[in-house]
């Protein structure tokens, strides 16, 4: 069974999108790892409130390349909004959307495939077979 790793930076708004997020994963067949755990997909789900926030996004997919090097790292949220080509020039990084692109059209796209077919960037408008799902307050944040 395919796993997917899920790391959020930052405030509520993107601990409810990775929860969303989850739930498409989930029903795709994946399993979802711990952050250190090896997975063949990882999401990313950045903040860009300060410089220092930009800084540990770009730790973090550095640290999340370096630590699974076949893992496809996916990169989302208000960072990769905000300074997309900074995000793409890191070596590793298999796929940048921001807000705008509306990640859970995204990443359902993704998990539907598989993995299998590269999603081209595009905006998407939202998808109305995906469901708003409720915020599971479990999910850890990485500060």
């Amino acid at each position: 069974m395919p796993t997917a790793a899920l790391i959020t930076l930052g405030c509520k708004v993107n601990q409810y999108d990775t929860q969303a997020m989850q739930e498409i994963i989930l029903r795709n067949g994946y399993t979802v790892v711990g952050e250190n755990d090896p997975a063949d997909v990882c999401i990313i789900n950045t903040c860009t409130v300060t410089n220092a926030a930009d800084q540990k996004a770009r730790q973090v997919i550095r640290r999340a390349v370096r630590k699974n090097p076949d893992t496809e790292v996916l990169v989302t949220g208000c960072y990769a909004e905000s300074d997309r080509e900074a995000i793409q020039a890191i070596p590793g990084v298999s796929l940048v959307f921001g807000n705008r692109e509306k990640a859970v059209s995204l990443t359902h796209l993704w998990f539907t495939n598989h993995g299998k077919q590269r999603i081209a960037y595009r905006c998407c408008k939202s998808n109305p077979s995906i469901t708003t799902p409720s915020v599971n307050t479990q999910i850890s944040v990485c500060r």
